[in-house]
């Protein structure tokens, strides 16, 4: 199951946790997100030990600045606040979550 992520005091309550998370950050524009969304939820099924999220971030500014998000979809695989990971495009999720 994927979990959405409203607002940036959401993302960082969530990342103040010691968990597996991977979170994908989309934007209203992104033609591949939903594909991504797609694979990520089946991967939710499979991956116990790991929460799911996603973020829109159209309209956040400062999260694009602060994760360095230029292209969709981006994940960003976490361990509390240290990220572990980061997929930029389906090929580069593909593979992260085959790995």
């Amino acid at each position: 199951m994927i979990k959405t992520i409203e607002s940036p005091i959401e993302l960082f309550e969530l990342i103040d946790k010691r968990k597996h998370y991977i979170i994908l950050f989309t934007i209203d524009t992104c033609h591949h997100c939903e594909q991504a969304l797609s694979m990520l939820e089946q991967m939710s099924e499979t991956m116990s030990d790991t929460e799911f999220y996603t973020f829109n971030v159209t309209n956040e500014p400062n999260i694009r600045q602060m994760y360095m998000l230029i292209e969709f979809p981006t994940s960003i695989f976490l361990y509390g606040s240290l990220i572990k990971k980061m997929c930029i495009g389906m090929k580069s999720i593909r593979e992260a979550l085959n790995s």
